[in-house]
């Protein structure tokens, strides 16, 4: 890349709740470390074992050159998406949102985007999944060979049906959780 063009770096589209749940478990590992020990090792094995995706995750980069993109991740080789490789911009809905995505030419197998049928997971680069994805589509729109067709390549997954099924489930588990963790800090 020559240096004197610039490029523009993205990080994930939800990095601030990484942030987040990183936090709480530094503070978890905190508070386990000065209660009961006996009783709270596996949730503080659970904790440190955790805490390395939490960082892996943060350091996931996207940088827009003017070759293309290229997706920097912790000790892992990057990942290069050349603007040759991007053969067109398609979006589907999902629930109330439009999720943005690029077909790409040839695969890619280390992205594994979910919601997505396992044929075409290789060969899809959604938008959604970086911050500010207008700002990265206005980046990225000079360089595609073609405008968005008016059908769809696929219908995603839905989990909404699947998500309400579960969720008195998740919900009770949590509670179950939180009271286990209480009645254990006393």
């Amino acid at each position: 890349m020559d240096p004197n063009v610039n490029s523009v770096t993205f990080k994930v589209s939800n990095y601030r709740l990484i942030i987040a749940i990183g936090f709480v478990k530094i503070l978890m590992f905190i508070i386990l470390i000065y209660s009961n020990f006996d009783l709270n090792w596996i949730f503080t094995l659970l904790i440190l074992v955790s805490f390395p995706s939490t960082i892996y995750e943060l350091s996931i980069k996207l940088i827009v050159d003017q070759d293309g993109l290229v997706i920097r991740r912790l000790f892992r080789k990057d990942v290069r998406i050349i603007w040759d490789d991007i053969l067109e911009q398609h979006y589907f809905n999902l629930g109330q949102r439009e999720m943005r995505y690029l077909l790409l030419r040839k695969a890619i197998p280390t992205l594994r985007p979910i919601f997505i049928p396992k044929e075409f997971q290789a060969n899809v680069f959604i938008l959604e999944a970086w911050e500010q994805p207008t700002r990265l589509l206005s980046l990225i729109e000079p360089h595609l060979p073609a405008k968005s067709p008016a059908d769809q390549l696929f219908v995603p997954f839905t989990v909404d049906r699947n998500l309400r099924k579960a969720l008195p489930l998740l919900i009770a588990i949590g509670i179950a959780i939180v009271l286990f963790s209480l009645n254990t800090f006393r």
